[in-house]
């Protein structure tokens, strides 16, 4: 008897914790407003995606400083607020490519923090679609920052070895992107002058850099932690500008806003 007593009151306590509600509210620092959300924590609800006339919705944080962002209401176990982050298009080049509808990865870097980053998959169809392929595989996870140039990139995604090669997205190989490599934006490295050899790695311009625009494809841009691309970009490099000690990407979360993308299209 004892030991059944003992396994409904674990039963008990399992269907208790999954099943305890807690309310997520919004504050939206503008004329904007949203719904509190009642939850529970073996629920996976995706966070709302408040409009505002001109400014652009970047993501929710836990704290008005910004430093830890949430995608879906299981990143939070209990009742909290939480803070929205806007950015003006107009203060900003990419701000006429913005949409609400785009897909926003979390990279998140060990001991440096996270990065979030716009993908852009109406310019670069195919390369967005690798890049989340990618990422749902889990491929980037303990994947390292094997190069870092200060004033120019950063870059990883050299992990375990691809067949899949994508066609380049840019212009020198016949394809349209008006997707320039300005501070922050992110783009698909590829082999000498291979158009077609983009397959896993990325980079990041720390600064703007004119002479990549239309020979490399560009696919996204950062809408926030620029200070931990400085932080990277400024760190201490050996032979073949590689950090000297590891930076590592723990791993990258995305949210589709519930957009079902394919695999992408491998030219091999």
């Amino acid at each position: 008897m004892k030991v059944v007593f003992m396994m409904m009151l674990f039963m008990f306590t399992l269907y208790g914790c999954g099943s305890r509600e807690y309310t997520i509210s919004f504050e939206t620092g503008n004329d904007t407003s949203v719904v509190p959300i009642t939850t529970r924590k073996s629920q996976s609800v995706r966070m709302p995606i408040p409009v505002h006339p001109t400014d652009h919705f970047v993501g929710w944080f836990e704290d008005e400083d910004f430093t830890k962002h949430v995608f879906r209401s299981t990143d939070v176990s209990s009742n909290t607020t939480l803070y929205a982050k806007w950015m003006t298009p107009s203060d900003f080049f990419y701000g006429q490519y913005f949409n609400r509808h785009n897909p926003v990865v979390a990279i998140e870097i060990k001991n440096y923090g996270t990065i979030l980053v716009e993908l852009f998959p109406e310019h670069a169809p195919n390369t967005v679609r690798n890049f989340i392929y990618l990422v749902e595989q889990g491929y980037y996870d303990g994947v390292p920052f094997h190069r870092v140039v200060e004033d120019f990139v950063i870059q990883a995604g050299d992990g375990e070895r691809r067949d899949c090669r994508i066609r380049g997205e840019f212009l020198a190989n016949g394809i349209i992107n008006p997707l320039p490599h300005v501070r922050g934006a992110i783009s698909m490295a590829r082999v000498g002058g291979l158009n077609n050899s983009a397959s896993t790695q990325f980079f990041i311009m720390h600064q703007t850099v004119q002479h990549l625009n239309h020979n490399y494809a560009g696919f996204g841009i950062m809408t926030h932690g620029f200070d931990v691309l400085d932080a990277i970009a400024t760190s201490d490099t050996g032979s073949g500008e590689v950090p000297l000690e590891a930076i590592v990407i723990d791993t990258i979360r995305i949210d589709r806003k519930g957009i079902s993308y394919d695999p992408p299209i491998c030219v091999n």
